[in-house]
């Protein structure tokens, strides 16, 4: 086929830009030619555990090997906003973001229906007033793991792990997040070197109509460039090995977004010590030891060798 590519777009002898476009616009069910919109990368439509590289809209190359998008089941957003208002999280998310924010770089526990989370404040250089609550026990932790099965979440892996030709996957740390105010950009990355085999998938759940870009996402080859990506229903981004990032500068005088971050990684003896220097909750366990067995104990859990994730169908 890409021998047949003779314009400037499609990219010639581009066999990966061919195989992120399959069954792009038909596939016999109805597919939309319409693509999400906003910001400053091409936005195709994606069936759920469909998994694309991200590309630039204005010469078509490609982000970075390591930042994706990812097609969520059409009712995945729907159950992670179910759980998040069943616990309280958005009245609590309110008032964080609000008038009682914890100071910065701070912590504090919650008990929640008789699950425990921790609830963090970065420190400033994130310029901004995010807060963000993960499990703070295993049990609270597989708790989390059943409404990802619920939501069906399991295609998204198999999506990740088909796309970058990994053995097994494992989800190693869950959160939610909320931010009203950011006035900078701190540029990041969520995992260092673990050889392409960890990803944290950021998901949507709540908006603020009219808000700019909610990331700046920097390019593989030239920090120079950023541009500005928008949030869409259906649609997770997800970064990679030192795929940079930042929050984007908002300034919502009414209400706050908010969305759910997930840690996913095929762990190995090779890349497990890399890994772990990502891990930003109290759990899984921050001591390097403590980590390091926790994540070699638990490689492969969720995906591969038929494994899945826990249902609630399912007794523990």
């Amino acid at each position: 086929l890409i021998r047949g590519f003779t314009q400037s777009y499609p990219p010639q002898n581009d066999r990966q830009w061919a195989l992120d476009h399959v069954a792009m616009h038909y596939d016999g069910k109805g597919k939309k030619i319409v693509a999400p919109q906003g910001g400053d990368f091409l936005r195709p439509y994606l069936d759920p555990g469909q998994v694309s590289n991200l590309y630039w809209a204005n010469d078509k190359k490609m982000v970075h090997p390591c930042t994706l998008e990812a097609g969520l089941p059409r009712h995945f957003q729907d159950v992670l906003m179910d759980y998040a208002i069943q616990n309280g999280f958005i009245d609590y998310f309110a008032d964080l973001v609000g008038d009682h924010p914890l100071e910065v770089d701070s912590t504090a526990r919650k008990n929640v229906n008789g699950l425990d989370w921790l609830v963090q404040r970065p420190n400033q250089k994130y310029f901004s007033n995010m807060h963000w609550m993960g499990p703070a026990t295993k049990e609270t932790h597989d708790d989390f793991l059943k409404v990802l099965s619920k939501g069906g979440f399991d295609t998204v892996l198999e999506g990740i792990a088909k796309k970058k030709g990994l053995a097994s996957l494992s989800v190693v740390q869950v959160t939610y997040m909320a931010v009203s105010f950011c006035d900078g950009y701190f540029f990041h990355w969520d995992f260092p070197d673990t050889g392409a085999k960890a990803f944290n998938i950021i998901v949507p759940l709540m908006g603020v109509d009219g808000s700019p870009p909610e990331l700046q996402i920097q390019d593989d080859e030239n920090s120079e460039r950023t541009g500005g990506y928008k949030y869409e229903k259906d649609h997770a981004i997800v970064f990679g090995d030192n795929a940079m990032h930042a929050t984007g500068q908002v300034n919502y005088t009414e209400g706050f977004r908010m969305g759910a971050t997930i840690y996913i990684a095929d762990i190995t003896q090779d890349n497990v010590d890399e890994l772990i220097r990502g891990f930003t909750q109290a759990y899984p366990p921050q001591s390097p030891d403590e980590a390091r067995q926790w994540a070699l104990y638990n490689a492969g859990l969720h995906y591969g060798n038929g494994n899945k994730l826990p249902s609630f169908d399912l007794d523990d």
